[in-house]
């Protein structure tokens, strides 16, 4: 995360990460606002799963991890739900 930071140019930014045993891990990111830019401050939230996970109503094969190409169609159900947002 620090080098991500640095490749930004957010070297005054800083990250915490918190594990709770047997949970995804929750990542915060603070990022000061640069002189110039006193207004309000924004707020980014994403999250990594895919909602929900089971598998009751999906045809089979169409899980929440893996895409799928059925009768020329994509299935990639999760797809556009935050998976990995932070980029």
């Amino acid at each position: 995360m620090r080098l991500l930071l640095g490749k930004k140019n957010l070297m005054n930014g800083t990250f915490e990460i918190i594990q709770v045993p047997g949970k995804t891990p929750a990542l915060f990111v603070d990022i000061p606002a640069f002189k110039k830019h006193t207004g309000k401050p924004a707020f980014y939230y994403g999250h990594f799963d895919k909602q929900p996970e089971t598998l009751d109503g999906w045809n089979k094969g169409l899980g929440p991890w893996t895409p799928v190409v059925q009768n020329n169609r994509l299935y990639g159900r999760g797809s556009v739900d935050d998976g990995y947002s932070f980029y």
